[in-house]
């Protein structure tokens, strides 16, 4: 293409063949080259122009409702975050689409080691480890965004993936600063009534810029613990000693792990109201037997309408009796 017009003219039917046929191959190769230039351009602009399209929906959304101006600064400022990450795909995008098994796979590269390094899962089972991972949920916080609240209740861990994450007293005096890698409230997972702070954060957990938090639930916990009794045991003893060494438990009270239901998971709790209604049906039924003049019938509508007007009138006659 570049020597076309400095090549002497072909002076026989097959060079002037041939130049036809180099000529094209010529054209070919040029478009075919242009062409994927202009794709790399647009896909390089691809996602900028998505997250843009995005702010522009965001910003006539916010003018539509007249939110604050501080509101309106932050949603900006995450959104030209976001694209300076220039990130095609989101954690939890790639987390629904890959399957259950395949996503603990991959994420146990990231935060195996980190579960490893926390001193409450010390000596733990493998498989336990790998049940704990698949709970891990991520989530974004902007600058000066409280991950949780002084006198929260210990609710959940943090394992912090990207950023940095501070923990501030109430005279907003930082503690100490957490950086990629680092686990925050793992010994506080565990409940004890002994606890000076009733199980309840003693100060602010904030973000420092932006940051991207592995948060793990109390309750995910406990449930992965009921299916590891040797492993739960071996949890509770590292959290009462890394809360004792952090001066959070009371020498006065004997070190006992909160069992009711505010130390339980919601499928114990259940277990625990069906319990409870099992024993008073079984209590309806000893009292039921204790009538007299009664033939039980079998158990049809008319049977069970006729015990439950005995049962009311046994009731009404042992209310009234002095």
């Amino acid at each position: 293409m570049t020597e076309l017009y400095y090549k002497p003219s072909p002076d026989e039917t097959l060079q002037s063949v041939l130049e036809i046929f180099d000529t094209i191959i010529g054209v070919i190769l040029f478009a075919g080259i242009v062409g994927s230039i202009a794709d790399l351009v647009a896909n390089a602009n691809k996602m900028k122009t998505r997250l843009q399209q995005r702010m522009d929906g965001l910003k006539q959304f916010m003018s539509y409702r007249n939110l604050h101006t501080e509101f309106q600064r932050r949603v900006v400022e995450y959104f030209e975050y976001e694209m300076s990450k220039r990130e095609n795909m989101t954690e939890t995008e790639i987390r629904g689409y890959l399957p259950p098994n395949l996503y603990v796979q991959v994420n146990k590269y990231v935060q195996w080691i980190i579960l490893t390094k926390s001193p409450l899962f010390k000596n733990c089972e493998v498989p336990f480890l790998k049940d704990v991972v698949a709970y891990l949920e991520l989530r974004d916080f902007g600058p000066n965004e409280v991950l949780c609240f002084r006198g929260e209740l210990n609710r959940e861990m943090f394992v912090i993936a990207d950023g940095h994450v501070k923990i501030v007293d109430h005279n907003n005096t930082i503690l100490r600063t957490f950086h990629e890698g680092d686990v925050i409230e793992d010994r506080s997972l565990i409940w004890f009534e002994n606890n000076r702070y009733q199980n309840r954060k003693n100060y602010n957990v904030i973000s420092v810029g932006y940051s991207q938090v592995y948060i793990l639930l109390r309750d995910d916990l406990l449930r992965v613990l009921s299916d590891y009794p040797q492993c739960r045991a071996t949890v509770v003893s590292q959290a009462e000693l890394l809360q004792r060494e952090a001066d959070e438990l009371s020498d006065d009270e004997a070190t006992v792990e909160m069992s009711g239901f505010d130390g339980s998971t919601l499928e114990e709790r259940l277990l625990a109201v069906r319990n409870v209604l099992a024993a008073l049906e079984n209590t309806v039924n000893v009292n039921f037997k204790k009538f007299r003049g009664i033939r039980f019938l079998q158990k049809t509508s008319t049977g069970f309408k006729y015990r439950l007007t005995a049962l009311e009138r046994f009731c009404l006659d042992s209310n009234s009796s002095p």
